[in-house]
C-alpha cells in the first residue's frame, strides 16, 4: 500500500456505504485498491530469526504484538493472525475502501486478535502502545516527506525496546532507471484526472516507447525498452500507484540510515539479501583513514551502500531496531541451535557420506557444493522433509545417524556439529535454507478429509494468488485453487471428485488429455481420481494443508 491519501478529512467523512457499495472518494486507493498479498520477508518470524542471529532476544511471535502501517485490505496480516491466534495484530491504512475490504476479508473467520483501522499515519501517537514488530511494506517511498518522517518516529516511539521494524522502499542508484519511465508517464498523463484514463493512456505510451526507443546499442534506448517490458506485464493497480501517483521518492540506503539514526534507530540487517551475514567490502582500501576511523556499524553501512552503487539496486527491505541495542555482527553458529530448519535443495546425484567427495545440492535460488559428510547428511535429511521443518538439534542428530550408518566407527563431535551449523547459517544467508523461530503450522500428509486454512480458501475463491502457511502467495492453477477452495475438512475424496466433475461439465474447469479437451463425463470420472490425488499432493508440497 502507498499511503499518500489526504489527511484533512476523517474516514467517516470520506466513506459512505449504500447497499453495501463503497462510493468513490478523492483517495485514489479507494478508486483503484492496491491488491494486498502476503509478503514473506516482512513476517515477524523472519524478523525474529535475523534479530536472534545478531544477538537480540526478540519477543516470541506466538504471543507478540504486531503493527502494520499501510495494511491495505489486510492480505499480509490477516493470515498471520489466523496462524498465531495468541498474538495481537493491528493494521492501519488511510483508505476507507481498503479497510472496508479488509473487514469483508475477515468476516466469518472468527479472528478476535486482529484489527484494521482507517487512520492517518500523521495522527498516530503513543496511545497505540508498544509493538514487538512494526511492518511498513511499500509505504516509505510513496508518501510525502512529513509522513516518511512520522513512519520513522513511530518506529522509535511505538517499538518495544527489543522490537524489530521492517521498512521497504525504492532505492538509488537503481531507481534512477525506473524513474525515467515514471517521469514520462507523469508528464504525459498530467491532464487526465481519471485514474482509469491515466492507466489506459499510460499503457499506450509504454507500447509506443518500446517501439520508438533508439536502437543501435543506444544505452537510453536499451533502458526504455527493458523498463517498458517490465511495465507491460504489470497489473493496473501497481502501474498506477507506483508510477502515476504524486509521490514515489527513492532514497540512497545511506540517506535512510542517517534519518533512522536521527530517530534513535540503528540498522539491524536486510530481510532478503544473500550477503546478510557477510556484506561486501567497500571500494575504498580497508586501511584508508576514512574507513579505519569508522565503527563497525558505519563500516557496514558504507559497504552496503557501495554494493548498491555497483549492483544498481532498486529496492530494499531494511530491518531497524533501537540504537541502544547491542548487536553482534559475527553471530556464533550456536545461535542457530534453537531454530527450525527447512530446505528445498535436492542433491543432483548420489551423495557419498563416507568421504569428503563434493556433493551439489540445487534449490530454485541456486546451488551449493558441500564436502563435509555431516553437512551433506543434513541437507539430505531436509530434502526428504521438505516442505516441513525440523528443530536444529533433531536435524544434527538425524544427520549424525545417517553418517554413522554409512561409516563404521563414526562418532559425531562438537567441532563437526559447529562446522555444520556454520555451513547451514551461510546457506540461510544465501536463501538456500530457511531458519525460523516457530514450528511449521502445516502438514505434508494427506488425510481422508484434507483441511486448509479458512483464509486460504477464501482467497482461492477470488483469484489464483493464495497465501500458504509459509506466508507465501504462490500463483495456483485453476485446478489447484478449485480443489483448495473445498478443503474445509468436511469433503472426502468422493465429494471432491464430484465437485471437480461438476465444474468440468459446466465448462468452468478445463481438463485436457494430450492437448484434447475432455468433455465426456465417463472419461472425466476415469481421469479425475489420479488428477485429484496429484493436486492434493501438490498443495501439501506448497504448505497449504493443516491439521
Amino acid at each position: 500500500m502507498r499511503d499518500d491519501a489526504p489527511s484533512d478529512h476523517s474516514c467517516q467523512e470520506k466513506l459512505t456505504v449504500s447497499s453495501g457499495v463503497v462510493e468513490a472518494s478523492n483517495n485514489h486507493y479507494d478508486q483503484i485498491p492496491y491488491k494486498s498479498y502476503a509478503h514473506n520477508h516482512s513476517q515477524p518470524d523472519r524478523l525474529a530469526t535475523i534479530a536472534t542471529l545478531f544477538g537480540m532476544t526478540p519477543a516470541p511471535i506466538e504471543h507478540g504484538r504486531v503493527l502494520e502501517l499501510g495494511c491495505c485490505s489486510g492480505g499480509n496480516i490477516i493470515p498471520l493472525a489466523e496462524r498465531f491466534p495468541e498474538a495481537k495484530f493491528l493494521g492501519i491504512d488511510n483508505s476507507p475502501r481498503q479497510i472496508a475490504d479488509g473487514h469483508a476479508n475477515m468476516d466469518g473467520l472468527g479472528l478476535g486478535n486482529v484489527s484494521l483501522e482507517c487512520r492517518d499515519i500523521l495522527h498516530l501517537g503513543p496511545e497505540l502502545g508498544q509493538f514487538d514488530y512494526i511492518i511498513a511494506h511499500g509505504v516509505y517511498s510513496w508518501v510525502p516527506p512529513a509522513v516518511r518522517e512520522k513512519v520513522l518516529f513511530i518506529c522509535q516511539q511505538n517499538l518495544h525496546p527489543s522490537g524489530v521494524a521492517y521498512l521497504s522502499y525504492n532505492t538509488y542508484p537503481g531507481w534512477y532507471l525506473r524513474g525515467i519511465i515514471r517521469d514520462i508517464l507523469l508528464y504525459q498523463s498530467r491532464d487526465l484526472p481519471d485514474p482509469a484514463d491515466r492507466i489506459r493512456h499510460g499503457r499506450e505510451l509504454i507500447d509506443a516507447l518500446a517501439r520508438m526507443a533508439p536502437r543501435q546499442d543506444n544505452v537510453y534506448g536499451v533502458v526504455l525498452r527493458q523498463e517498458a517490458e517490465v511495465l507491460r506485464g504489470m497489473e493496473d493497480h501497481v502501474l498506477h500507484h507506483d508510477y502515476m501517483e504524486p509521490h514515489n521518492n527513492a532514497v540512497y540506503f545511506s540517506q535512510l540510515m542517517e534519518e533512522a539514526n536521527s530517530h534513535g534507530l540503528q540498522y539491524l540487517g536486510d530481510a532478503e539479501i544473500p550477503w546478510l551475514l557477510q556484506p561486501p567490502s567497500p571500494t575504498e582500501a580497508p586501511d584508508s583513514p576514512d574507513v579505519m576511523d569508522m565503527d563497525a556499524s558505519a563500516r557496514r553501512i558504507r559497504a552496503e551502500q557501495h554494493f548498491d552503487f555497483t549492483a544498481g539496486r532498486m529496492f530494499r527491505k531494511t530491518l531497524l531496531c533501537h540504537r541502544d541495542v547491542a548487536l553482534d555482527r559475527s553471530p556464533t553458529p550456536l545461535r542457530a541451535m534453537n531454530f527450525h530448519v527447512a530446505s528445498s535443495a535436492r542433491p543432483e546425484s548420489a551423495v557419498d557420506l563416507r568421504s569428503k567427495v563434493p556433493a551439489v545440492f540445487r534449490a530454485p535460488i541456486g546451488a551449493a557444493t558441500m564436502t563435509e559428510p555431516l553437512a551433506k547428511a543434513a541437507l539430505l535429511q531436509l530434502s526428504e522433509l521438505w516442505p516441513g521443518a525440523i528443530p536444529m538439534r533433531e536435524l544434527l542428530a538425524a544427520a549424525g545417524s545417517r553418517v554413522s550408518s554409512a561409516c563404521d566407527g563414526y562418532v559425531q563431535n562438537t567441532v563437526g556439529a559447529e562446522r555444520t551449523l556454520a555451513d547451514l547459517t551461510q546457506l540461510f544467508a544465501a536463501r538456500m535454507v530457511d531458519f525460523s523461530t516457530t514450528a511449521p503450522s502445516f502438514i505434508s500428509t494427506l488425510s481422508a478429509r484434507p483441511l486448509s486454512s479458512a483464509f486460504a480458501r477464501r482467497e482461492a475463491e477470488r483469484g489464483n494468488r493464495v497465501t500458504n502457511r509459509r506466508h507465501e502467495s504462490p500463483a495456483l492453477s485453476d485446478l489447484q485453487r478449485n480443489v483448495l477452495g473445498k478443503l474445509d475438512g468436511q469433503h472426502d475424496r468422493e465429494a471432491l471428485l464430484e465437485h471437480l466433475i461438476d465444474l468440468a461439465e459446466r465448462r468452468l474447469l478445463e481438463v485436457r488429455e494430450q492437448g484434447t479437451l475432455i468433455q465426456d463425463p465417463n472419461r472425466l470420472r476415469q481421469l479425475f481420481p489420479a488428477v485429484l490425488e496429484a493436486t492434493l499432493s501438490e498443495l501439501a508440497q506448497l504448505a497449504f494443508l493443516i491439521a
